[in-house]
């Protein structure tokens, strides 16, 4: 087969959300490319293989891929390609917790976007600028950006764009405490996504779904949704949004007492999150699996994964993740809350544990 028809193929591959088998047929094109005469494939082939690297857990790969396909495009002066390149680098670097580098890669695409008038790019930036500030926990920032991105991508009538933004809305209210409104915004995208024929935004808005119904404590619904996205991730060989929503299926199974099976799906979660170096998520496994044995009487046990979780966030600077670990401590240590949750502009979590993270 030749490099235009293996490029094709995993173009069509894509477009069905087929990432992990686009991911190998364009490192099969990579591996015909004469790369001394062939740039224009070659950046491109560089570019979609970190592109689908990254839709499918492999972030350290990916890195790799965007740093070439950086590099080269500014040599051969292609600043345009360049600037792609970046922002998808940015989105790895975010993926692995890393967000304030993100944000760097990120604003340095939108200078040039907004120097040519690219009305595309700087939605785009928007968008992946939101998400860089929910890694960071600045939950009212994230609703503003995100606003702007879908504002733009509506000018364009880019309904696609607009309905990832509509998406990250759903996240962030979620995380602000407003489980209505993420509800709405997630139901709203999935409907749109279904309109667009588009697996992987239904996937990923059924989990939304039920994480907002999770929130609201109808549990019942929430587990339908969440393991309809479960089947469409897995068809797809994303073990990205695969791990968030087995910690998801998780916490159901912890705040209904049924701790075993909350174990296991934390576990498999984890193994995910390991397998992607995505460290944000080992501190949400941490957050629910000291709950577990807390509730199981180890409480040594569950104050080191804690400390652990409570460490790691700080670490990294995930603002309101280490507010749901010092609020879990706060709960174990039977000591007043402190004003976190406060400064961070979010809704408080009450209760005993289990305690139902969003």
């Amino acid at each position: 087969m030749s490099v235009s028809d293996l490029l094709s193929q995993a173009e069509s591959e894509c477009s069905r959300s087929n990432y992990l088998t686009a991911f190998k047929l364009y490192k099969k094109a990579l591996s015909q490319i004469d790369s001394s005469s062939d740039k224009s494939n070659l950046l491109d082939c560089l570019k979609s293989i970190a592109d689908t690297g990254r839709m499918t857990g492999n972030f350290k790969g990916s890195l790799t891929y965007y740093q070439r396909a950086v590099t080269l495009s500014k040599e051969a002066g292609n600043q345009e390609f360049a600037a792609d390149a970046q922002v998808g680098l940015g989105l790895t670097q975010r993926a692995l917790g890393y967000w304030k580098q993100a944000l760097d890669e990120i604003m340095s695409a939108e200078e040039f976007y907004r120097k040519n008038n690219d009305s595309e790019g700087l939605a785009f930036c928007r968008w992946a600028t939101a998400g860089a500030f929910r890694i960071k926990g600045d939950i009212p920032k994230t609703i503003e950006i995100y606003n702007e991105a879908l504002e733009m991508y509506l000018e364009l009538d880019d309904q696609s764009g607009a309905s990832y933004c509509i998406c990250g809305l759903g996240g962030a209210s979620r995380a602000i405490g407003q489980y209505d409104k993420s509800l709405q915004y997630y139901k709203k995208a999935n409907t749109e996504f279904s309109l667009l024929s588009d697996r992987f935004g239904s996937a990923y808005s059924y989990c939304g779904i039920g994480n907002a119904y999770r929130m609201k404590g109808e549990v019942d619904i929430s587990m339908r949704y969440l393991k309809k996205a479960m089947t469409v991730y897995e068809r797809i060989g994303d073990i990205v949004s695969s791990a968030y929503t087995l910690w998801s299926i998780g916490m159901i199974y912890l705040i209904n007492k049924k701790y075993k099976l909350g174990e296991r799906y934390f576990n498999n979660a984890s193994q995910y999150f390991k397998k992607t170096g995505d460290v944000r998520g080992d501190v949400y496994v941490g957050l629910g699996m000291s709950q577990i044995d807390a509730m199981k009487g180890n409480i040594i046990s569950a104050k080191k994964l804690q400390y652990n979780s409570e460490k790691t966030a700080n670490d990294y600077s995930f603002s309101l993740e280490y507010c749901h670990a010092l609020k879990i401590l706060e709960i174990m240590d039977n000591i007043e809350p402190s004003d976190c949750y406060k400064r961070l502009g979010v809704k408080e979590l009450y209760g005993n544990l289990p305690l139902n993270i969003p």
